[in-house]
């Protein structure tokens, strides 16, 4: 059946196997999307020079301009149209280099209707929401007093990780939301705080806020924040006065390989004294590329968080599953516990709990909360079915036997 919704949109599908790619675009043209082939990448890049895209949906393994040679073309000349690659021979480097390059998906081929269509869509949404985000920030440059109003209202909320096997909250992380409509989510703010230069206003005022609940109940799991390069660039953080800093040995600090880069935190010569001073180091959202993730791993991380877009569907992708498999058994042995992060529905835990992940966080266990909320296990469970597990268990078990 035709989606009128997605009338409007335009796809360039890249596909070196013209019998493939037909059938890829009956498909799309039937859910009502505007198709354009291109036989490789560089016919892709011609096309382009014509007419702009939504979205490009592209082969990985051509003879000419392969789709990650494409992606990054498509990147340095600022296309920001989300591209989703497809393969018949995935490799988790290959998939981490994708994701690092940016790729809004990643398929395995051949790839079944629903599929295509689930991943196109919620690329193109998620794109939707970014541009949405680019839009309220040239807002803000119009009126910084938005921004302000923002920080004045600002708030955190918690999220639990949990260990699945032991049923218990062993931390919470904080995000940071304000009351002002305009800039309420955690993301909006931060792009409005770099695109206006104000990221250490930000950093300071969560700083502040988000620990207070812990030294009031010193007894609550450790507290998780994400570190910013901004935080290392002032005295706040070091201030064994600080809120913060009373607290340390309860604070664990989140590095982002994408956001926060190994080699310049070290050169500005603060981590090592936060760790002396009692805090905790995490890598969050690995699996977007590997890197510099020696260096990472040289600050000595007590646990490692797997990027949210490897959890999103892991249980109908052997490739995400053959990915966090291979990353539990390589930190298993260091004694690192692996987050999965973003769950958001009953097979995702399952699938990501047959992989090894005992760490676990998303909406599924809670959405983030203003209070440092407990979890309700019976209504967890009763969610998450036993059918549920075995059919997830045994597509995992397939996928283990497929590799070996």
């Amino acid at each position: 059946m035709r989606d009128e919704t997605v009338a409007a949109k335009r796809v360039l599908l890249v596909e070196d196997e013209a019998m493939l790619g037909r059938a890829y675009a009956r498909v799309l043209c039937a859910a009502g999307y505007e198709v354009r082939l291109a036989c490789d990448g560089d016919a892709a890049l011609a096309a382009l020079e014509d007419a702009s895209v939504d979205l490009v949906l592209s082969d990985l393994h051509m003879p000419s301009l392969g789709g990650l040679s494409l992606l990054k073309a498509l990147r340095e000349r600022d296309e920001d149209a989300p591209v989703v690659l497809m393969t018949g021979s995935p490799s988790s480097e290959t998939v981490a280099e994708a994701m690092d390059a940016g790729a809004a998906g990643y398929l395995l081929k051949p790839v079944a209707q629903a599929e295509l269509l689930d991943a196109i869509g919620r690329a193109l949404l998620e794109h939707g929401e970014e541009r949405e985000a680019k839009q309220i920030v040239a807002r803000i440059h119009q009126d910084e007093h938005l921004f302000e109003a923002a920080l004045e209202k600002l708030y955190p909320v918690y999220q639990p990780i949990v260990s699945w096997s032991e049923r218990r909250i062993v931390g919470y992380e904080a995000f940071a939301h304000s009351a002002e409509p305009a800039l309420s989510g955690p993301w909006v703010l931060l792009a409005a705080a770099t695109s206006l230069d104000r990221v250490g206003d930000l950093r300071r005022v969560i700083r502040t806020l988000a620990p207070m609940p812990f030294l009031r109940e010193p007894l609550r799991p450790p507290l998780f924040l994400t570190l910013h390069e901004e935080d290392l660039r002032e005295d706040g953080l070091l201030d064994p006065r600080s809120p913060l800093a009373l607290m340390a040995d309860r604070v664990v600090l989140e590095i982002t390989p994408t956001q926060c880069d190994a080699r310049s935190i070290r050169s500005l010569g603060g981590i090592g004294q936060l760790q002396r001073m009692g805090f905790g180091v995490a890598i969050d959202e690995l699996g977007a590329g590997y890197a510099g993730l020696e260096e990472l791993a040289s600050l000595r991380p007590s646990l490692v968080k797997l990027d949210p877009a490897l959890v999103r569907d892991v249980h109908r992708s052997e490739t995400a599953q053959r990915l966090i498999r291979s990353l539990v058994e390589v930190y298993e042995p260091l004694d690192l516990e692996v987050v999965g992060q973003g769950i958001e529905c009953a097979e995702e835990l399952h699938a990501l709990v047959a992989l090894g992940c005992d760490r676990l966080q998303g909406d599924l266990l809670s959405p983030p909360r203003r209070s440092l909320v407990e979890v309700d296990w019976d209504a967890i469970e009763a969610r998450c079915a036993p059918a549920a597990s075995i059919r997830v268990e045994r597509s995992v078990q397939c996928a283990q036997l497929s590799t070996e």
